[in-house]
């Protein structure tokens, strides 16, 4: 996370990201920041000297379609990007352990695929998935 790339994707993911009009508890959206480089800049000055702290987040109860509600948690702007960015760290740690034969979690890949592919016996000689 001290590498500013992982701030700047980040950050590119959060601004195009359909939700990035929405403000915080601290009334900022992405959108209404100015100077990105500055507040990556501040951001990782905070990170680097451990002085980021997470805020609390916005409530907002929201109507689902069967008429109940549901409580939605609205992060602030530099708690969002630094959850993107540990997310980026994280797949890239965990995503180089993922097996072809596994589906459920890694991108791009869900068990509703498995339905799709032919099921074939695996010859003996095959590499096992299992661990």
């Amino acid at each position: 996370m001290h590498e500013p790339a992982f701030l700047v994707v980040a950050w590119d993911q959060l601004v195009h990201n359909t939700c990035a009009w929405i403000a915080g508890v601290d009334g900022r959206s992405p959108r209404s920041i100015a100077e990105p480089e500055k507040f990556l800049t501040e951001l990782r000055d905070r990170l680097n000297a451990r002085q980021f702290a997470t805020a609390r987040v916005r409530q907002k109860v929201i109507p689902k379609s069967s008429g109940k509600l549901r409580s939605l948690g609205i992060p602030t702007v530099a708690d969002r990007v630094v959850k993107a960015a540990f997310k980026l760290v994280i797949e890239a740690i965990f995503e180089a352990d993922v097996k072809p034969c596994s589906y459920g979690f890694p991108s791009k890949r869900r068990a509703q695929v498995l339905g799709r592919r032919p099921i074939t016996p695996r010859p003996a000689s095959a590499p096992s998935c299992d661990r």
